[in-house]
C-alpha cells in the first residue's frame, strides 16, 4: 500500500520533468534549424556520412539519459526509505504497546496494594484510640495479612508483566 501511494505521488513528477526536458531538447532543435537557415554560409550543405552510433550521441542524449537514471534512482531511494520508516513504525508500535500492556498490569497491582495500605493505616488509627483487646489485635492482624498478601501479589505482577527492551535495543 505504501509502495503504491508513493508511485501515484513521485510518478506525476518524474514525468512532467521527463516532458519538460523533451519540450525544451526539441526547442534547442528548432533553434538551431532557424539558425542555419538564417546563416547559410555556416552551414555544411555536403552529402551526410553515415557515422557510428557514438558519435551519434548528442547533449540531448545526454542530459535525457541522465535524467531519466535521476528519475529511476529518486523511485529506488524512496521505496527503500518507505520501507525502513515502515519497519521501524511497526517495531516502535510494539514497544508501545508492550510497555503499555506491563504498566496496566503493574498500576493495577499497586493500586490494590495502596488500597489494602490505606484501609491498615485506618484501622491501625481506629485501634490507636482504643484500648488494645484481643479483638482489635485480630482485627489489626487481619488488615496487616490482608496488606501483605496485597503487596506480594504486586510485586508478582511486577516480576511477570517486565517492561520491554527499548526500541534502541530491538529496533536497531
Amino acid at each position: 500500500m505504501i509502495l503504491l501511494s508513493y508511485l501515484v505521488e513521485r510518478i506525476p513528477w518524474a514525468v512532467v520533468g521527463l516532458l519538460i526536458g523533451h519540450l525544451l531538447s526539441r526547442g534547442i532543435c528548432d533553434l538551431q534549424a532557424i539558425a542555419v537557415a538564417v546563416n547559410p554560409e555556416d552551414s555544411d550543405m555536403a552529402v551526410p556520412v553515415h557515422r557510428p552510433w557514438y558519435r551519434r550521441i548528442t547533449g540531448n542524449g545526454v542530459i535525457g539519459t541522465v535524467v531519466f537514471a535521476l528519475a529511476v534512482g529518486t523511485v529506488v531511494q524512496g521505496y527503500v526509505a518507505s520501507e525502513a520508516t515502515r519497519r521501524i513504525a511497526e517495531c516502535t508500535k510494539g514497544y508501545s504497546n508492550g510497555f503499555a500492556d506491563a504498566l496496566d498490569a503493574r498500576s493495577d497491582a499497586n493500586a490494590q496494594a495502596q488500597q489494602a495500605l490505606d484501609d491498615l493505616m485506618t484501622k491501625v488509627g481506629e485501634l490507636s484510640s482504643g484500648v488494645s483487646t484481643p479483638e482489635s489485635r485480630a482485627v489489626f492482624r487481619s488488615a496487616l495479612n490482608d496488606y501483605l498478601n496485597k503487596r506480594a501479589e504486586a510485586k508478582k505482577q511486577q516480576a511477570e508483566n517486565p517492561f520491554p527492551p527499548a526500541p534502541r535495543d530491538v529496533c536497531g
